[in-house]
């Protein structure tokens, strides 16, 4: 699973050392989330992961000569897990500073919101990308089918069918994968804070058996 690094990188975040379950707040590594949170965005995840999208983007260009020495050619992973490990160092300095400063129901309230806008977000930019294939492929200047190509062809054919999966994210088209992706890593991170005041490899276990 590609998201397994960060999910991984989340458990391992609330494991550190902390104190122990105080007026109501579920332990969490306060000391060194909120002093990350307080730095503000941090450079060095922005450049890895403009980095590996870089990378992606050469990988994917067909007949790329280029393609032969990606990381994914010489290793057991490549830069979608560079890109998703950077992921979740940034989610975990982002949500885990509420989590540490507002306690669990609050952590977990600001990322369902998130949750929440990310969704929209997924299917917004799936309107717009079926909006604008179905124009190229409408004009018949190109010697190929979009549609097909991002495997659109089940939606347009059975539009009844499709949306609701579509909207219950059953149905996830070529290269959509990624936001959906996200949104159940971040569905996991008030479970694993949670499972960190059960013990200290509550989270890595909770993580292993997902």
């Amino acid at each position: 699973m590609a998201g397994t690094p960060e999910a991984f990188w989340i458990a391992m975040t609330v494991i550190a050392d902390s104190p122990d379950i105080s007026g109501g707040r579920w332990p969490v590594p306060t000391a060194s989330i909120e002093g990350a949170a307080a730095k503000g965005r941090d450079i060095r995840l922005d450049f890895f992961r403009g980095v590996a999208m870089f990378v992606i983007l050469v990988a994917h260009v067909p007949r790329n000569p280029l393609a032969k020495w990606m990381p994914g050619r010489f290793g057991f992973s490549d830069s979608t897990e560079i890109f998703v490990f950077c992921s979740g160092m940034a989610s975990a300095i982002a949500f885990g500073g509420i989590f540490a400063r507002r306690g669990w129901v609050m952590g977990t309230a600001r990322t369902i919101q998130r949750i929440w806008q990310i969704y929209w977000a997924h299917i917004g930019l799936f309107v717009a990308t079926a909006a604008l294939m179905a124009m190229l492929d409408a004009t018949g200047a190109f010697g190929r089918s979009y549609i097909g190509n991002l495997n659109l062809v089940p939606f347009f054919k059975d539009p009844a069918t499709q949306l609701p999966a579509l909207m219950t994210l059953r149905y996830v088209p070529n290269y959509f994968d990624i936001l959906p992706m996200y949104l159940g890593l971040l569905a996991l991170m008030p479970l694993v804070v949670a499972a960190r005041g059960l013990g200290v490899w509550a989270p890595v276990a909770l993580v292993c058996g997902i």
